[in-house]
């Protein structure tokens, strides 16, 4: 099974907290607490969170969501 990582790479759009807790296997509750936390790096549009696929790299890189 591809590692995250692998599946984002060359990807370009921002993700939504659904697609980032889809692809970790955690919930999505678990990925806004770490936006709002800080633990993963976010920024909001309309209200609503997304993460770039470099936020996301350097989140899994570090082993924040251990």
């Amino acid at each position: 099974m591809p590692t995250p990582l692998r599946i984002f790479r060359g990807m370009s759009k921002d993700l939504t907290p659904k697609e980032v807790s889809r692809q970790l296997g955690v919930t999505h509750s678990a990925v806004t607490q770490w936006l709002r936390l800080g633990k993963l790096q976010g920024h909001r549009i309309g209200g609503r969170w997304r993460v770039t696929v470099a936020a996301l790299e350097a989140f899994l890189l570090a082993g924040m969501h251990a």
